[in-house]
């Protein structure tokens, strides 16, 4: 290379790969109440308002799981549920923001527990004395063959198998196993949130305490399908409407264990997240702040009770206004085209994103108390939007830095070989044959070379073409800030 006829005037420094936009999350979209609550949490723990966001959504999501569905078009329902994960490095007050955040949960289930204790118990003892009418009878009828008895013995195990016992509440869980997990949400309504700083759900997962994964009761939750379960030396578990919520605070290195699991992955657990990468605060954070002002924490409180307070009935269906609908078709055929382009190498998360913008929207449309209105607004569903565009440019973050992004990671391949052959301009065949190896055909190169040209690595140059023999291939000078 001729440095002395390579001018660096003409060209600015690229932009590293690596590098995407985090956007801060749009707390804008957020109703007043969680939002003031949100950004005095984030005060307070000197924490990116990320983080405090994306838990709320979370803690509202196990609020009002399993009493409204969205319809977003006839055929399509999307329940309340919502799986998140915050990736954060040591030191970033995770658990501090997720005990003030989560702390209206457990109160509210200390609290029902010891006003219904009284009657939880009388059922255990109504349930007892049941069994033992059924066992009784059975040993009666085998003894006798009394056709009398016989009807008496089916009527008690009718009214045994009817009988509605009211269980202690749990609405969260921590570090259980799959059978766990199930037979909790069996007791629950067929309901029940993780929510943890530590990401050893996934550890259990992968079989900490097996010899195989064991996810499905996870993957069938997060769309709602029904589980069961039949195992020797356990009774039949059967939930006909599952709802989970999980939200995770986890560093860097259990994202990268999380991604490169490859039946995790294929089996699409990692596409059913919605992941938040905030900017860190560390080396910037205040020592005096302001405390969370009282009227925002009982404003939260209250809120939290409301929506804990509403009935079960997953028939009640929220619908789309008709600006909303048309919002909705319009976003859907603005992201169709870019499954087979930009975000081709992160469709399976891709794809599954619409469905989690109608769940926010949702639950945004229940946090402004329209709990008897049945229609979403369009302006929720624009903040809902907003709220998954966030997600989805974190996802590009978090797919890229674990990896996942192949064309990231054959732009990175295509730029060390043209640095290690020194040129001020090359072909695309040129290209093609300095990384032969990595790639089948020189058409296999032209996602890589549109990142380098997007980056400014490379630029682009127009061939004229003579009308005589075979067109010529496209020609690229090479920015000689890569060469230092």
């Amino acid at each position: 290379m001729n440095k002395e006829t390579y001018s660096y005037d003409e060209w600015e420094q690229p932009i590293p790969l690596d590098s995407i936009e985090q956007p801060e999350f749009p707390i804008n979209s957020l109703p007043s109440v969680v939002r003031n609550y949100v950004l005095a949490v984030s005060e307070a723990t000197q924490t990116p308002i990320d983080m405090a966001g994306v838990v709320v959504l979370a803690v509202m999501a196990t609020c009002v799981q399993g009493k409204y569905v969205v319809e977003g078009k006839p055929d399509w329902v999307e329940q309340l549920s919502l799986y998140s994960i915050v990736i954060a490095k040591p030191g970033e007050r995770k658990s501090p923001v997720l005990r003030l955040m989560t702390k209206p949960l457990y109160e509210y289930e200390k609290e029902w527990n010891e006003e219904n204790e009284l009657n939880i118990e009388r059922g255990k003892l109504e349930k007892r004395i049941l069994e033992k009418e059924v066992n009784d009878l059975d040993v009666e009828f085998t003894k006798s063959g009394s056709l009398s008895t016989m009807n008496e013995l089916l009527r008690k195990r009718e009214e045994l198998l009817n009988f509605d016992e009211l269980q202690y509440l749990r609405l969260l869980a921590d570090d259980v196993t799959p059978e766990a997990l199930v037979s909790l949400m069996v007791k629950n309504r067929g309901k029940i949130s993780i929510i943890s700083s530590e990401g050893g759900i996934f550890e259990i997962l992968q079989g900490r305490y097996s010899k195989s994964p064991n996810i499905d009761a996870i993957l069938k939750a997060h769309f709602s399908e029904p589980i069961r379960i039949d195992r020797v030396g356990r009774e039949h578990e059967r939930i006909d409407n599952p709802n989970l919520t999980i939200l995770l605070t986890v560093q860097p290195q259990v994202i990268e264990g999380l991604m490169s699991n490859e039946i995790f992955r294929g089996r699409g657990l990692v596409a059913r997240f919605l992941y938040s990468y905030p900017a860190s605060k560390v080396g910037n954070r205040k020592y005096d702040t302001e405390p969370i002002p009282d009227k925002y924490v009982v404003a939260y409180k209250e809120l939290c009770y409301k929506l804990l307070d509403l009935p079960n009935a997953s028939n009640r269906v929220l619908k789309l206004s008709s600006k909303a609908h048309s919002l909705s078709e319009k976003f859907a055929n603005k992201c169709e085209p870019r499954f087979a382009t930009d975000l081709e190498n992160m469709a399976e998360f891709a794809t599954k994103l619409h469905g989690s913008i109608l769940r926010i929207a949702g639950i945004l449309h229940l946090i402004c108390g329209n709990t008897e209105e049945q229609y979403i607004s369009e302006d929720t569903l624009k903040k809902a939007i907003d709220i998954g565009v966030y997600y989805m440019n974190h996802a590009k973050v978090v797919y890229q830095l674990m990896g996942i992004d192949e064309q990231t990671q054959d732009a990175k391949y295509v730029l060390q070989q043209i640095k290690s052959n020194q040129n001020t301009e090359l072909t695309t065949y040129g290209i093609f044959r300095i990384c032969r190896g990595k790639f089948n055909k020189c058409s296999d190169l032209i996602p890589a070379l549109e990142l380098l040209t997007e980056y400014g690595y490379l630029k682009e140059v127009e061939v004229e073409y003579k009308n005589v023999g075979r067109r010529s291939r496209p020609k690229y000078l090479i920015n000689p800030h890569i060469y230092g």
